[in-house]
């Protein structure tokens, strides 16, 4: 299917792939790299999905292989506080919009110790939280 019409069936592909047999990944985008951009019925592509999840594996196998870190993979990370998956957005580039990821984490009502992990690590990458 050239390009991935409707780029749900990329998605599918591409999720499968990091799900099952991610050491065929990096050959797989390597010969398709759109898939990449591709999405699922909610508009998400495989590295926002996984953001959300916190799954720091696969984020990172995503990021290895051209993934870039937009500001939704960056805004999902922070709903739930995935710090570590916060820090390899942040590690290949990823620019947050700050009071959009802080209003959302906030909503939660995450603890204090929480809170104050989230101000540190924007802070130290120069995301006024």
């Amino acid at each position: 299917m050239i390009g991935h019409e409707g780029k749900t069936y990329g998605f599918d592909r591409l999720f499968g792939a990091v799900r099952f047999a991610p050491q065929d990944v990096p050959a797989l985008l390597k010969k398709e790299p759109n898939l990449l951009d591709c999405t699922n019925y909610s508009g998400e592509t495989v590295l926002q999905f996984f953001s959300m999840e916190g799954d720091t594996k696969i984020v990172s196998l995503l990021l290895s292989c051209g993934a870039e870190p937009d500001e939704w993979s960056i805004y999902f990370a922070s709903n739930f506080g995935h710090i570590d998956t916060l820090l390899l957005l942040f590690e290949a580039g990823g620019k947050p919009d700050v009071e959009l990821c802080k209003r959302s984490f906030l909503s939660y009502e995450p603890s204090k110790f929480k809170i104050k992990q989230m101000h540190k690590l924007f802070n130290s990458y120069g995301f006024d939280w």
